[in-house]
């Protein structure tokens, strides 16, 4: 059945026993930006009346266009000459949150991070991924090998948002 406004209910008994009653306390569609409240209560038929009630409020955002922002690299784009045993730092930012098991790093061709883990070779002790104050994340990456001086180094970075929006973006330093 269809909820019919405020107050409305369900009742049902298609549980053993128990009814469910949901109220609803909104009118038409639901609005962006509204705050919504569910209450729940759950009873049983017997006699000693047993009851669990619970509320749930939760507001409606506007659709997500926003992909997810690279934001921060550390060696920066196109640095030079940085140090063999560098370590690489990416921040990622978006509006309502980055999906990190989406999120891939590739070296040179090579995934270096994916699903949420480092790959072996890139598992050393400063390697780290901590949640940011911006919907995303800063993940550390230190490599157990050192890289040849001069050499180019092509990140590739890849990844969601929650809402499925992508961002793909490439650095490169030496």
């Amino acid at each position: 059945p269809e909820f019919q406004g405020p107050g409305s209910s369900i009742l049902s008994n298609a549980y053993g026993g128990f009814d469910i009653r949901i109220d609803y306390s909104a009118t038409g569609l639901f609005s962006f930006t509204n705050a919504y409240t569910v209450h729940a209560t759950v009873r049983d038929t017997s006699v000693n009346s047993n009851a669990a009630a619970a509320s749930w409020t939760f507001t409606i955002r506007p659709p997500d266009t926003t992909p997810p922002t690279l934001h921060a690299v550390v060696p920066a784009d196109d640095s030079a000459d940085i140090p063999v045993s560098a370590s690489i730092s990416l921040d990622t930012r978006d509006n309502y949150g980055v999906d990190l098991a989406s999120m891939t790093v590739q070296l040179n061709g090579v995934v270096i991070f994916s699903n949420s883990s480092f790959a072996p070779d890139f598992q050393g002790p400063g390697s780290s991924i901590t949640a940011n104050a911006y919907n995303g994340y800063t993940i550390a990456i230190d490599p157990l090998k050192d890289f040849t001086f001069g050499q180019t180094i092509n990140l590739r970075v890849g990844m969601l948002d929650t809402s499925l929006n992508s961002t793909v973006r490439n650095v490169s330093f030496r």
